[in-house]
């Protein structure tokens, strides 16, 4: 009788779940028998309690194919027949070992495992942290049963499988993203530390490096560095390699202290760039250099990557490096001298083909940690390559991009250049007219179709000039300064009549009341996204407004929210931008030795931002803009009161007790925000940074701070990275949606 009730329970729960993915637009299937073979674990005393004993996964791959989501009650069946229970964790680990998962995802109401101070762990290493967590007094006996389970689980799993434990309205950020939102497990591989290179092989360490760099050593490398090595790190089998120096010393007062080493090489063997190895190795060196400086060429594929794990970071436009450090505590003299140091070492591989493909980790090993993987997703083997290249190709939707000398157009170049539907008909810029697109964008592919373009000129009073465009560009990008784009606009309109669609990313319409431009926020509020893809002209946000707004708007825009903004308060924004929205015109706030030890205010009053946040929040903001010293990335420190929509005990406690407050301020973030692939909700009192945003397309929100000294008061920081989610991949959703594209190709 009790296995008669479980069953029905565990069938109306299946079909529940069904229905309710059904209902948001995912096709799923139920699969409640034939899945689980089991016998009985002890008859006489369990009863009817089986184990499993084999695993049929005929109707999970049929669901598959068939494009459902196959959703699985965990019921067994004896080989007669009978009905079994069995245990849910052993049936996922028996799953696990027949289909061999890349990834385990466990629902938890906490959303992961829990420190001492009952902060999430983000990261937990088997090899590394496994006992020593299992024989911690403070981790509790409910994480140590867990965490002994998901061990039995990856026992079962190849190396490069992982295990999450997330919560549910954390579910699709740990899907659709790179940054997990729960406690990651996983099984790194074993990395053997060198004080020299007396325990090191030659010529694997040689072959292996050269392989990675797709070029050869200079003569006598090895030798050159070897007075100087610090450390050398190597995964097993030689798979990936880290060379660490010290940088040279002499009497010069000039020189570098030597607790900030040099990371000369980083490099990952090819055939085992799918295994995390780049990630593994970093993690080890981390742990023992918490100084270390590098340089990587500007258009270096993983500079992504590197952007999430520096503090700061240096372009050489010149000499065409990016030098990168970390651990200096904002100390910009010495960046300084990292700089001139790092710019100071001759090259020392020779390259075998034209493809730049030095320091490179492959796409898994970037999904493995917080880098957005579409960075990486043209970076494909050159066999792919040539096959795909005998398929016939789909008809591309084509865009005219109007001022692409700046960081922003750059930025869409590359975007462009990875979309499955779109390619570049055009690029203007009068300062590169007749220049290829390849040498301003030199991130382009060795085969994209895009590096046989070369920019134009094209100009309102030169009507003729885009004649040849008027069929053939879907969408006009105008990445211009403001104050430019209506000429612009009149003369797309003149071409093009009513097929024309632009979307414009200077502020000279975001504040139109014509009604002929949209403002192109897709997360903003319910229904956006509809009025953006019936327009033909949309008002790209500004970088500071995204972050502010979306920090803003589940407390605005949101009647039903149990905590809302206190009528007439007026929230007070602090923001600091990296110097790359000061564009690209040298002025004070774009140079690096003005900025050192230092920050600069600007704009105190009447920031055009504000007045934009104001317009479409509905409420009055105060907003303080000031540039940093690093090249990319805003934080936003956003201060205001609310108070309870409600009465009762709920709206009680909430005004009472700040922690309560807190996190009714953050659930009406998760809930808002529930089906955003490009937000990020942090839990209460995690805070941010700018240099964990840098590279990514979406926003992050947290802190969640609250007072029980100032009822109504709470803080919330935003981090936002300008020249995308601030700019060009909100872009590119824009002109997705437009076109009748999937909002995110292009991006995820």
């Amino acid at each position: 009788a009790i296995l008669q009730v479980a069953r029905r329970v565990f069938l109306r729960e299946n079909l529940r779940l069904v229905n309710a993915l059904e209902a948001r637009g995912t096709r799923a299937r139920p699969v409640t028998s034939g899945v689980f073979e089991a016998e009985f674990l002890d008859r006489d005393s369990l009863q009817m309690v089986g184990q499993v004993t084999q695993v049929h996964t005929h109707s999970i791959t049929t669901a598959l194919e068939s494009g459902h989501l196959p959703i699985l009650t965990c019921m067994g069946e004896s080989a007669g027949g009978q009905v079994l229970n069995v245990n849910a964790d052993v049936a996922a680990r028996e799953l696990a070992r027949t289909v061999q998962p890349i990834k385990v995802i466990y629902l938890s109401q906490v959303g992961g495992l829990r420190d001492q101070n009952d902060k999430l762990i983000r990261n937990i290493d088997l090899d590394d942290d496994y006992d020593k967590l299992m024989n911690s007094e403070w981790f509790r006996h409910g994480n140590r049963l867990k965490l002994k389970q998901i061990k039995e689980l990856m026992d079962v799993l190849s190396s490069s499988s992982s295990v999450a434990i997330t919560s549910a309205a954390n579910l699709p950020r740990e899907l659709f993203s790179h940054r997990g939102g729960g406690t990651l497990v996983s099984r790194r591989m074993k990395v053997d530390v060198h004080d020299d290179l007396s325990t090191v092989d030659r010529g694997m360490l040689t072959s292996m490096i050269e392989e990675s760099f797709d070029g050869e050593l200079v003569d006598g490398y090895l030798e050159s560095i070897e007075s100087r090595i610090a450390k050398i790190y190597i995964a097993q089998d030689y798979r990936a390699a880290a060379v660490i120096t010290h940088p040279p010393q002499s009497s010069n007062e000039n020189d570098l202290p030597n607790d900030v080493p040099y990371l000369d090489k980083f490099a990952v063997a090819k055939a085992f760039q799918s295994e995390g190895a780049g990630n593994r190795l970093w993690s080890v060196m981390r742990r023992d250099f918490p100084k270390l400086f590098w340089r990587s060429r500007i258009d270096n594929a993983i500079n992504p990557w590197y952007f999430q794990r520096a503090q700061g970071s240096w372009n050489d436009e010149v000499e065409r490096w990016t030098v990168f450090w970390y651990g200096i505590d904002e100390n910009l003299k010495l960046a300084q001298q990292l700089i001139r140091t790092a710019l100071s070492y001759p090259r020392d591989i020779i390259r075998n083909t034209a493809a730049n493909v030095a320091e490179t980790l492959s796409k898994d090993d970037v999904e493995q940690q917080d880098v957005d993987a579409p960075n990486l997703a043209d970076q494909t083997t050159s066999v792919n390559k040539t096959q795909n290249k005998t398929k016939k190709k789909k008809k591309k939707k084509m865009v005219g991009l109007i001022g692409a000398r700046g960081h922003t157009g750059a930025e869409l170049v590359q975007l462009i250049d990875r979309h499955p539907e779109l390619s570049l008909a055009v690029v203007s810029s009068r300062a590169l007219d007749g220049q290829p697109l390849a040498d301003a964008v030199p991130t382009l592919g060795e085969d994209s179709e895009l590096r046989d373009l070369s920019f134009s000129n094209l100009w309102p009073d030169k009507p003729a000039q885009w004649e040849p465009f008027a069929d053939t560009v879907d969408a006009w990008v105008l990445a211009l300064p403001n104050g430019l784009a209506s000429t612009f606009d009149k003369v797309i309109s003149s071409t093009q009549g009513d097929r024309a669609k632009v979307v414009d990313l200077s502020a000279d319409f975001r504040f139109d009341d014509s009604g002929s431009w949209v403002y192109g926020m897709p997360e903003l509020r319910a229904g956006q996204r509809d009025v953006i893809a019936a327009a033909s002209r949309v008002a790209n946000p500004g970088c500071y407004a995204t972050g502010s707004q979306l920090a803003l708007a589940p407390l605005r825009n949101n009647p039903s929210a149990p905590v809302q903004l206190v009528p007439n308060s007026t929230p007070t924004i602090f923001g600091v931008s990296g110097y790359s929205g000061a564009g690209t015109t040298p002025s004070r706030k774009n140079d690096v030795n003005e900025l050192a030890d230092n920050m600069m205010p600007y704009s105190l009053c009447d920031h055009i931002h504000e007045r934009e946040v104001s317009r479409y929040l509905g409420t009055p903001v105060k907003f303080m803009p000031h540039v940093g010293a690093w090249f990319r990335g805003i934080t936003l420190t956003i201060a205001v009161d609310v108070a309870p929509t409600g009465a009762g005990d709920d709206a009680e406690a909430i005004v009472s007790d700040a922690e309560t407050r807190a996190a009714a301020v953050r659930q009406v973030f998760v809930d808002y925000f529930e089906e955003e692939a490009l937000v990020d909700v942090l839990d209460v009192g995690e805070i941010p940074e700018v240099r964990d945003i840098a590279g990514d397309h979406g926003v992050t929100i947290g802190g969640f701070a609250t007072s029980q000294q100032h009822p109504e008061r709470v803080v919330i920081v935003a981090c936002i990275d300008n020249l995308l989610k601030g700019a060009a991949t909100q872009c590119l959703q824009n002109v997705n949606l437009m076109l009748g594209l999937r909002e995110l190709d292009g991006i995820h």
